[in-house]
Protein backbone atom coordinates (compact mmCIF):
# COMPACT_ATOMS: atom_id res chain seq x y z
CA UNK A 1 0.00 0.00 0.00
CA UNK A 2 1.61 3.13 -1.17
CA UNK A 3 1.15 6.53 1.42
CA UNK A 4 -1.44 8.02 -0.46
CA UNK A 5 -3.93 5.20 -0.32
CA UNK A 6 -3.01 4.91 3.45
CA UNK A 7 -4.16 8.21 3.86
CA UNK A 8 -7.29 7.70 2.01
CA UNK A 9 -8.04 4.23 4.15
CA UNK A 10 -7.45 6.23 7.36
CA UNK A 11 -10.06 9.28 6.98
CA UNK A 12 -12.29 6.62 5.14
CA UNK A 13 -12.29 4.49 8.22
CA UNK A 14 -13.62 7.61 10.51
CA UNK A 15 -16.69 8.13 8.41
CA UNK A 16 -18.86 5.47 10.05
CA UNK A 17 -18.78 7.34 12.92
CA UNK A 18 -18.60 10.53 11.76
CA UNK A 19 -22.19 11.43 13.26
CA UNK A 20 -20.94 11.28 16.32
CA UNK A 21 -17.92 13.33 15.63
CA UNK A 22 -20.74 16.06 14.58
CA UNK A 23 -22.47 16.34 17.81
CA UNK A 24 -18.55 16.92 18.96
CA UNK A 25 -18.43 20.01 16.85
CA UNK A 26 -22.18 21.04 17.59
CA UNK A 27 -21.43 21.27 21.13
CA UNK A 28 -17.95 23.42 20.25
CA UNK A 29 -20.31 25.72 18.29
CA UNK A 30 -22.69 26.20 20.87
CA UNK A 31 -19.73 26.71 23.77
CA UNK A 32 -19.18 30.02 22.13
CA UNK A 33 -20.97 32.91 23.44
CA UNK A 34 -19.30 35.64 22.00
CA UNK A 35 -16.22 36.36 19.63
CA UNK A 36 -13.80 39.20 20.32
CA UNK A 37 -11.01 39.32 17.70
CA UNK A 38 -9.14 41.18 19.82
CA UNK A 39 -8.44 37.73 22.02
CA UNK A 40 -7.32 35.98 18.47
CA UNK A 41 -2.85 35.48 18.75
CA UNK A 42 -1.71 37.80 15.52
CA UNK A 43 1.36 36.04 16.51
CA UNK A 44 0.59 32.92 14.88
CA UNK A 45 -2.56 34.17 12.81
CA UNK A 46 -1.54 37.81 11.42
CA UNK A 47 -3.97 39.75 9.75
CA UNK A 48 -6.26 36.58 9.88
CA UNK A 49 -6.60 38.07 13.12
CA UNK A 50 -9.52 40.65 11.87
CA UNK A 51 -11.78 38.28 9.90
CA UNK A 52 -14.15 38.04 12.69
CA UNK A 53 -15.66 34.45 10.44
CA UNK A 54 -12.37 32.80 10.19
CA UNK A 55 -11.37 33.55 14.21
CA UNK A 56 -15.02 31.98 15.01
CA UNK A 57 -13.80 28.71 12.83
CA UNK A 58 -10.50 28.92 14.65
CA UNK A 59 -12.57 29.21 18.20
CA UNK A 60 -14.58 25.81 17.01
CA UNK A 61 -11.61 23.98 16.14
CA UNK A 62 -9.78 25.17 19.63
CA UNK A 63 -13.46 24.22 21.28
CA UNK A 64 -13.30 20.41 19.50
CA UNK A 65 -9.70 20.13 20.15
CA UNK A 66 -10.07 20.50 23.96
CA UNK A 67 -13.23 17.97 24.00
CA UNK A 68 -11.85 15.51 22.35
CA UNK A 69 -8.46 15.58 24.56
CA UNK A 70 -10.84 15.58 28.46
CA UNK A 71 -13.93 13.31 27.17
CA UNK A 72 -14.41 10.33 29.40
CA UNK A 73 -14.66 7.92 28.22
CA UNK A 74 -12.09 8.78 25.86
CA UNK A 75 -12.77 8.96 21.58
CA UNK A 76 -10.59 7.48 18.99
CA UNK A 77 -8.20 10.51 18.92
CA UNK A 78 -7.08 9.24 15.39
CA UNK A 79 -10.97 9.08 13.85
CA UNK A 80 -11.64 12.46 15.18
CA UNK A 81 -8.96 14.40 14.53
CA UNK A 82 -9.76 12.76 10.54
CA UNK A 83 -13.34 14.40 11.26
CA UNK A 84 -11.88 17.95 12.24
CA UNK A 85 -9.30 17.65 9.10
CA UNK A 86 -12.09 16.79 7.01
CA UNK A 87 -14.58 19.92 8.38
CA UNK A 88 -11.01 22.10 8.27
CA UNK A 89 -11.19 21.42 4.49
CA UNK A 90 -14.72 22.45 4.20
CA UNK A 91 -14.67 25.68 6.55
CA UNK A 92 -11.45 27.19 5.64
CA UNK A 93 -9.32 25.40 2.83
CA UNK A 94 -12.23 25.07 0.46
CA UNK A 95 -12.35 28.76 1.00
CA UNK A 96 -9.71 30.46 -1.31
CA UNK A 97 -9.34 34.07 0.40
CA UNK A 98 -7.61 31.65 3.19
CA UNK A 99 -4.32 30.76 2.33
CA UNK A 100 -3.76 28.23 4.52
CA UNK A 101 -3.95 23.88 3.93
CA UNK A 102 -5.56 21.53 6.55
CA UNK A 103 -1.80 20.69 8.45
CA UNK A 104 -0.92 24.33 8.93
CA UNK A 105 -4.41 25.55 10.57
CA UNK A 106 -4.71 22.57 12.65
CA UNK A 107 -1.13 23.18 13.94
CA UNK A 108 -1.62 26.74 14.21
CA UNK A 109 -4.56 26.09 16.33
CA UNK A 110 -2.92 23.78 18.72
CA UNK A 111 0.03 25.74 19.09
CA UNK A 112 -2.48 28.89 20.40
CA UNK A 113 -4.28 26.75 22.47
CA UNK A 114 -1.25 24.71 23.55
CA UNK A 115 -2.50 21.46 22.77
CA UNK A 116 -0.98 18.70 20.55
CA UNK A 117 -4.30 16.16 21.00
CA UNK A 118 -4.05 15.77 17.07
CA UNK A 119 -0.63 15.88 16.59
CA UNK A 120 0.49 12.94 14.08
CA UNK A 121 -2.94 12.89 13.00
CA UNK A 122 -3.73 15.34 10.80
CA UNK A 123 -2.74 15.26 7.02
CA UNK A 124 -3.26 17.55 4.10
CA UNK A 125 -6.89 16.56 2.03
CA UNK A 126 -7.23 17.09 -1.63
CA UNK A 127 -10.41 18.03 -3.47
CA UNK A 128 -10.92 14.31 -4.69
CA UNK A 129 -10.50 12.79 -1.39
CA UNK A 130 -12.75 15.17 0.37
CA UNK A 131 -15.27 14.63 -2.70
CA UNK A 132 -14.77 10.97 -1.66
CA UNK A 133 -15.76 11.17 2.02
CA UNK A 134 -18.69 13.72 1.34
CA UNK A 135 -19.88 10.85 -0.49
CA UNK A 136 -19.68 8.09 2.08
CA UNK A 137 -20.79 10.44 4.70
CA UNK A 138 -24.30 10.75 2.48
CA UNK A 139 -24.70 6.82 2.12
CA UNK A 140 -24.26 6.83 6.47
CA UNK A 141 -26.43 9.77 7.02
CA UNK A 142 -29.17 8.80 4.26
CA UNK A 143 -29.25 5.45 6.44
CA UNK A 144 -29.52 7.25 9.85
CA UNK A 145 -32.15 9.58 8.31
CA UNK A 146 -33.94 6.17 7.84
CA UNK A 147 -33.46 4.93 11.60
CA UNK A 148 -34.95 7.98 13.27
CA UNK A 149 -37.57 9.21 10.68
CA UNK A 150 -41.23 8.10 10.84
CA UNK A 151 -42.27 4.83 9.56
CA UNK A 152 -44.33 6.52 6.88
CA UNK A 153 -41.25 8.94 5.47
CA UNK A 154 -38.66 5.73 5.75
CA UNK A 155 -39.59 4.00 2.44
CA UNK A 156 -38.91 7.63 0.60
CA UNK A 157 -35.56 7.98 2.64
CA UNK A 158 -34.76 4.06 1.88
CA UNK A 159 -35.34 4.94 -2.12
CA UNK A 160 -32.97 8.07 -1.36
CA UNK A 161 -30.45 5.94 -0.20
CA UNK A 162 -30.41 2.88 -2.76
CA UNK A 163 -29.97 5.53 -5.37
CA UNK A 164 -26.71 6.94 -3.56
CA UNK A 165 -25.28 3.42 -3.45
CA UNK A 166 -25.99 2.39 -7.22
CA UNK A 167 -24.26 5.70 -7.56
CA UNK A 168 -21.01 3.20 -7.00
CA UNK A 169 -21.51 0.62 -9.14
CA UNK A 170 -19.34 1.10 -12.26
CA UNK A 171 -16.65 2.45 -10.36
CA UNK A 172 -16.48 -0.21 -7.80
CA UNK A 173 -17.11 -2.80 -10.46
CA UNK A 174 -13.87 -2.08 -12.09
CA UNK A 175 -11.97 -0.93 -8.98
CA UNK A 176 -12.86 -3.58 -6.48
CA UNK A 177 -9.79 -3.49 -4.26
CA UNK A 178 -10.08 -0.11 -4.39
CA UNK A 179 -10.02 1.32 -0.48
CA UNK A 180 -13.55 3.78 -1.30
CA UNK A 181 -15.22 0.47 -2.73
CA UNK A 182 -14.16 -1.88 0.75
CA UNK A 183 -15.61 0.97 2.66
CA UNK A 184 -18.96 0.84 0.39
CA UNK A 185 -18.99 -2.23 0.81
CA UNK A 186 -18.97 -1.99 4.29
CA UNK A 187 -21.64 0.06 4.09
CA UNK A 188 -23.92 -2.17 2.27
CA UNK A 189 -23.16 -5.14 4.78
CA UNK A 190 -24.43 -3.05 7.29
CA UNK A 191 -27.22 -1.44 5.75
CA UNK A 192 -28.43 -4.72 4.72
CA UNK A 193 -28.13 -5.87 8.52
CA UNK A 194 -29.93 -3.18 10.00
CA UNK A 195 -32.48 -2.80 7.59
CA UNK A 196 -33.31 -6.24 7.86
CA UNK A 197 -33.69 -6.13 11.99
CA UNK A 198 -35.32 -2.88 12.44
CA UNK A 199 -37.88 -3.58 9.52
CA UNK A 200 -38.07 0.45 9.15
CA UNK A 201 -39.68 -0.56 5.17
CA UNK A 202 -41.69 -3.21 4.04
CA UNK A 203 -40.28 -2.37 0.63
CA UNK A 204 -36.57 -3.14 1.74
CA UNK A 205 -34.80 -5.70 -0.27
CA UNK A 206 -30.93 -6.06 -0.27
CA UNK A 207 -28.27 -3.94 -1.69
CA UNK A 208 -26.10 -6.45 -4.12
CA UNK A 209 -22.46 -6.41 -4.02
CA UNK A 210 -20.72 -4.12 -6.50
CA UNK A 211 -17.10 -6.36 -5.48
CA UNK A 212 -16.22 -7.79 -8.81
CA UNK A 213 -15.04 -10.55 -7.19
CA UNK A 214 -17.24 -10.32 -3.93
CA UNK A 215 -17.97 -13.93 -2.13
CA UNK A 216 -20.48 -12.50 -0.24
CA UNK A 217 -24.23 -13.66 -1.62
CA UNK A 218 -26.56 -10.67 -2.16
CA UNK A 219 -29.43 -12.17 -0.91
CA UNK A 220 -27.94 -13.42 2.03
CA UNK A 221 -28.30 -11.39 5.16
CA UNK A 222 -24.61 -10.42 6.20
CA UNK A 223 -23.38 -10.99 10.11
CA UNK A 224 -21.39 -7.55 10.20
CA UNK A 225 -20.86 -5.87 13.53
CA UNK A 226 -22.32 -2.48 14.98
CA UNK A 227 -19.36 -0.96 15.06
CA UNK A 228 -19.73 0.43 11.78
CA UNK A 229 -22.65 2.90 12.29
CA UNK A 230 -22.70 2.38 16.42
CA UNK A 231 -25.46 2.70 18.28
CA UNK A 232 -24.09 5.60 20.31
CA UNK A 233 -23.94 7.55 16.75
CA UNK A 234 -28.05 6.89 16.48
CA UNK A 235 -28.87 7.86 20.08
CA UNK A 236 -26.50 10.96 18.81
CA UNK A 237 -28.20 11.79 16.12
CA UNK A 238 -31.75 11.20 17.98
CA UNK A 239 -31.31 13.42 21.02
CA UNK A 240 -29.47 15.80 19.20
CA UNK A 241 -32.38 16.09 15.94
CA UNK A 242 -29.54 16.49 13.05
CA UNK A 243 -31.83 16.50 9.93
CA UNK A 244 -35.24 17.26 11.43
Amino acid sequence: MNFDNLIKNLYYNFVSSYAKYETIKGASIADITKINTNECNTTIFGNYCSDESFYHKCLIAANYLNYIKKHDPPFNIKHACKYLSYWVYQEVVKNSKYNYNVSTFLENVMNAEYINVCKGYTENITEELFSEIQSLIELHKCLLGILTTKENDACQRNKICVELYDGFKDYCYLKSDNHLCNEVEKFRETYNHIMYETQKCNEFKYLPSYKKHSEVSSITTPIVSFSAISLASFITYKVNNYYN
